[in-house]
């Protein structure tokens, strides 16, 4: 048996390391919409498109992200690896700014539905004895 104080732990651990991934793709949220809306301000509608669609997949995949943590964690890292193969690849600071905080967002979303499952051990049916042999 775990003792009360590991669970706690364990369970500290899982809700920081979840509300360290919301904090970071809220803020990225944040500034999507804020370069969605300069984009529009300044370059108007047809040229600030690509950014109204990057930011509406930021805060949808943050919507799927808070309640899936799976499903939002892995459309995160691929959001992060098309936007580095599209704009990260010629130009490093885009790479670093546009695309690292995706990907590390996306993983650690993964890493807490990983940690927040039980071990497989727990979740296998309790076998019952064999019948007693006569």
């Amino acid at each position: 048996m775990v003792s009360g104080k590991k669970q706690r732990a364990a369970k500290y651990g899982i809700n920081s390391l979840r509300w360290i991934a919301r904090a970071i793709l809220f803020v990225w949220s944040l500034l999507a919409l804020w370069f969605l809306a300069g984009a529009l301000i300044y370059e108007g509608w047809p040229e600030g498109r690509i950014h109204t669609i990057q930011a509406v997949v930021i805060i949808l995949a943050f919507l799927i992200a808070w309640w899936l943590e799976l499903i939002g964690g892995a459309l995160l890292v691929l959001l992060a690896i098309i936007s580095f193969v599209v704009w990260g690849r010629a130009n490093t600071a885009v790479a670093l700014f546009g695309c690292l905080p995706l990907l590390v967002t996306g993983i650690l979303f993964v890493a807490t539905w990983v940690r927040a499952r039980p071990p497989l051990r727990a979740q296998l049916p309790p076998t019952s004895p064999s019948p007693p042999q006569k």
